[in-house]
């Protein structure tokens, strides 16, 4: 993971990931094992926009799928 970058390397390949599951990503290998709550996320990878909870999971469910390689 390349924070600075914001990409997400596995070996020499590029692992495509969205850019809000990005920001998930980001946030959470940022707060190093620390707590994260729903309402932080919410608040910084969606600032001023109202957007549903769900769209967390969404998100996850994307960079699990993202994580988990070309076979799944």
């Amino acid at each position: 993971m390349d924070l600075s970058r914001q990409e997400l390397w596995q070996g020499d390949r590029l692992i495509p990931v969205g850019a809000r599951a990005l920001d998930i990503l980001c946030l959470l290998v940022s707060a190093r094992g620390g707590i994260v709550s729903k309402d932080e996320l919410m608040a910084k990878v969606w600032p001023d926009i109202v957007v549903e909870e769900n769209n967390i999971q969404v998100q996850v469910s994307a960079l699990r799928k993202a994580l988990a390689g070309p076979t799944g």
